[in-house]
């Protein structure tokens, strides 16, 4: 009788062509992932028309799904305007408003509105999609971003980090929703693209549904 042998599995080596392959293309994806994003999403659009698929009426508000979606895509729109209002890139450290709630306001903005769409376009599949793009794509971006504030700022962003969460808010408390806001701001960190990438978005649903 022969005793079983035991298989380890195979990993590449940190050293090895295959993990730096593997690690370029992780890294030029998440460099890109905006366009990742529309193109995963335009893919995931062209399968749910060509499967028959319809999105949900955006002014059937009586309907749960469709008033759920676009309560998470303006919530955060509107997340997303705020910290963008604060944000002074390269110049300080942002801790008011949004971010005294978390370290990441932007990011979960972003989350919040891919929610909302993936709720609109009424395909349970989209869901787990989008949820593995964040993952993918954005959470190594967050990282990749607070190390730079580390560097960059030193103990003012340790002491920062340490009282505040990274994505997920655990208190609203002492929140000044204006401090340091300023329509300035929003505009030189580009905000009004996401506006009218929104406003695009959902035309284009609602024309789909429509037609």
């Amino acid at each position: 009788m022969h005793t079983p042998v035991a298989f380890e599995p195979v990993t590449p080596s940190p050293r090895s062509p295959v993990f730096h392959l593997l690690a370029r293309s992780l890294a030029w994806l998440v460099r890109k992932r905006i366009l990742v994003s529309i193109v995963v999403v335009s893919v995931l659009v062209a399968e749910d028309m060509a499967l028959g698929f319809r999105p949900h009426d955006l002014v059937q508000l009586d309907n749960p799904w469709t008033l759920c979606g676009l309560i998470f895509v303006f919530a955060g729109l509107g997340f997303r305007s705020w910290a963008a209002g604060v944000l002074r890139k390269n110049r300080a450290l942002a801790v008011e408003g949004p971010y005294s709630l978390t370290r990441n306001p932007l990011y979960l903005g972003t989350l919040f509105m891919m929610i909302g769409f993936s709720l609109l376009l009424d395909d349970y599949e989209n869901h787990l999609v989008m949820l593995a793009l964040f993952l993918i794509l954005y959470f190594p971006q967050i990282h990749k971003e607070e190390r730079a504030m580390t560097q960059y700022f030193g103990r003012e962003w340790s002491d920062y980090a340490s009282r505040t969460p990274r994505l997920v808010p655990r208190s609203t408390r002492a929140v000044r929703p204006l401090a340091c806001w300023s329509f300035g701001n929003w505009r030189s960190n580009r905000e009004y693209k996401a506006l009218a990438a929104t406003i695009l978005a959902l035309t284009a649903i609602k024309v789909w549904h429509d037609f």
